[in-house]
């Protein structure tokens, strides 16, 4: 657009197309002034243009209206006093009144020894026998202090005032329960009857059950007469001349099984059969 017939002294229009309107791109680059009606932004506290960061009363600049400082009870912007029940205004948490044992804010009641509130010194509880305060135990025959009459303490078997000792099953009158008695393998208190390796329960270690040739405990397996367990005593064997294995049924000899010379079998053969 040629703006020469309507401004002699421009030639081409603003930003905002104006001939001669005289509106200019701002730090923001946004068009503004002239016909626009805008105002050009400006910087805020940061230093960046067209932002909204603004300085709060404590001097803190940021763009967070949640964390802008406020006032204290004493009027100090950024300030940390607060007033206590009482209404007293400042920073020190440890002089905040309190509340006494009747809730009275700053009140000086307080409670004794049994929880009772008051400002009275006088009325205060006092302990018992087992230094419970306000307590009503009171010192049995024994030495022991409790409100129950029905626990007083007895006599043991040794006729000890609250003794531990009693009477075991075997009628044995003492406090060492390691040493009580017990039942043996007959249920008799105190017996010294025991099982052998049978089960077999009694107090004769004579008759104890033994092992047998094979380890078994009472077992009646025993040793032939060639010593061995189980085994068949002697065998009979047959002389084989020939060593065909096969020896003659008239020749007998009679050897444990471990002892057998060579030359004899097991197999025999009648000599008529040899001599075919």
């Amino acid at each position: 657009m040629d703006c020469t017939p309507l401004d002699e002294n421009s030639f081409e229009p603003d930003c905002n197309k104006d001939c001669g309107g005289g509106a200019i791109l701002d730090e923001c680059e946004n068009c503004t002034g002239g016909l626009t009606g805008l105002e050009p932004c400006v910087e805020d506290c940061k230093g960046i243009w067209g932002g909204d960061a603004v300085v709060d009363q404590c001097g803190v600049c940021d763009n967070d209206p949640e964390n802008d400082c406020v006032e204290d009870c004493n009027g100090d912007w950024g300030g940390d006093a607060v007033l206590d029940e009482c209404e007293i205004c400042d920073n020190d948490p440890n002089n905040d009144c309190t509340q006494d044992c009747n809730d009275v804010l700053g009140g000086d009641a307080k409670l004794d020894k049994c929880l009772v509130c008051d400002n009275d010194l006088e009325n205060d509880c006092v302990q018992d026998c087992n230094n419970k305060w306000g307590g009503d135990g009171t010192l049995d025959e024994c030495g022991f202090c409790d409100n129950d009459p029905e626990n007083d303490c007895t006599r043991d078997c040794n006729d000890d005032w609250g003794g531990e000792a009693y009477l075991d099953e075997c009628g044995i009158c003492d406090h060492e329960p390691i040493n009580d008695c017990i039942q043996d393998c007959n249920g008799v208190w105190g017996g010294d009857a025991k099982p052998d390796n049978c089960d077999t329960c009694d107090n004769d270690p004579n008759n104890n059950c033994i092992q047998d040739c094979n380890g078994v405990w009472g077992g009646n397996t025993g040793y032939d007469s060639c010593g061995q367990c189980e085994g068949l005593g002697k065998l009979v064997y047959y002389m084989d001349d020939d060593g065909d294995g096969y020896g003659n049924c008239e020749m007998i000899f009679n050897y444990c099984p471990q002892t057998v010379p060579e030359g004899l079998v097991m197999n025999a053969i009648s000599v008529a059969v040899l001599e075919k």
